[in-house]
């Protein structure tokens, strides 16, 4: 679904695979809160190696789960790969399912793009926000990768005249593509640090002008990281439920210090470890103490301890 022809293989990206954690740590600690994340509609684009898939229904038992991918020259993998019967198939794009939304039914919708912020995703987001039931979880993932909105005007080899002439073109165009939601852009914006807040704002105004049905109704964000194992992503997301519900959404996570109510994105990063250096960290963690035996940068070793509980750990194993 919306993704590049050469799939990435989604196992395997260590800060991908800690934000799964951090969203099935989250729905978990929801489901002790009276939303009954086991009985929800999970709808995502899985590509053919299917992990959210495979993990939410291990992890949070969810049986009932629609896959989306658009690229109709996948359609004997996808089919080949299906790790559940269960799992409904769709060949088509989250635009054409939007009608077929069930609206008494609670949804988890992962929208999961590799492809930059745009009108149509922005389109989409407001379509799912106006029709989605009270309860409903929904995050949106987006390249917010300077490199992808076809700029390399921070290069030193460009003179500045060339730079600014840039840096106005690129303001243009997203401009032009994401207002009135991403509201005034300035050059401080298109810095690669600052572009992903400027994101999360523009998915954040959306997201309010979809309320105007829903008087009622709020959308609460739990979700807005920015991680980067190839391109720089931004994760957005929360979820939909009458006013008034923030005592309860807050008391059921309380103990979850990766939770982002605010509009500048976490950022989460985790350096590369050997299995030795991990157990070794994960034993003085333990133990109340972090030394520092191997010399490892200070700024690296705070972001480890941040997400040790999800980092991953890849083995080879050989079969047959």
């Amino acid at each position: 679904m919306a993704r590049k022809k050469s799939k990435l293989n989604y196992l395997i990206r260590p800060s991908k695979h800690i934000e799964r954690k951090i969203f099935i740590e989250t729905l978990q600690h929801l489901s002790k809160a009276s939303y009954d994340i086991s009985d929800y509609h999970y709808l995502g684009f899985g590509s053919y190696y299917y992990v959210d898939f495979i993990l939410f229904h291990n992890l949070l038992l969810i049986k009932k789960m629609t896959c989306l991918e658009n690229d109709q020259s996948l359609k004997a993998r996808m089919k080949f790969n299906k790790p559940f019967k269960f799992i409904t198939l769709k060949m088509n794009d989250l635009t054409q399912f939007i009608p077929t939304i069930e609206k008494n039914e609670k949804y988890l919708i992962w929208a999961d793009y590799e492809k930059k912020l745009d009108a149509n995703i922005i389109e989409n987001t407001q379509s799912l926000i106006s029709t989605l039931k009270n309860g409903s979880i929904f995050i949106l993932t987006v390249n917010s990768d300077l490199r992808e909105l076809g700029t390399n005007y921070l290069t030193k080899e460009l003179i500045e005249r060339v730079r600014d002439m840039q840096r106005n073109g690129l303001k243009e165009k997203i401009e032009s593509s994401l207002n009135p939601h991403c509201g005034e852009v300035t050059i401080s914006d298109l810095k690669p640090q600052k572009l992903p807040e400027l994101f999360a704002r523009t998915i954040s105004n959306a997201i309010d002008d979809s309320f105007s049905g829903r008087l009622d109704d709020k959308f609460y964000r739990l979700f807005n990281y920015v991680y980067q194992d190839g391109a720089r992503m931004l994760t957005f997301g929360g979820i939909i439920d009458k006013k008034g519900k923030e005592k309860v959404i807050t008391s059921a996570l309380k103990k979850l210090n990766y939770i982002n109510y605010n509009i500048v994105p976490k950022k989460i990063y985790v350096p590369p470890l050997t299995s030795r250096e991990k157990l070794f960290l994960d034993q003085n963690i333990k133990r109340g103490r972090v030394a520092n035996e191997f010399k490892i940068d200070k700024k690296a070793l705070k972001d480890y301890i941040n997400y040790s509980r999800h980092y991953p750990t890849f083995y080879e194993v050989f079969i047959g």
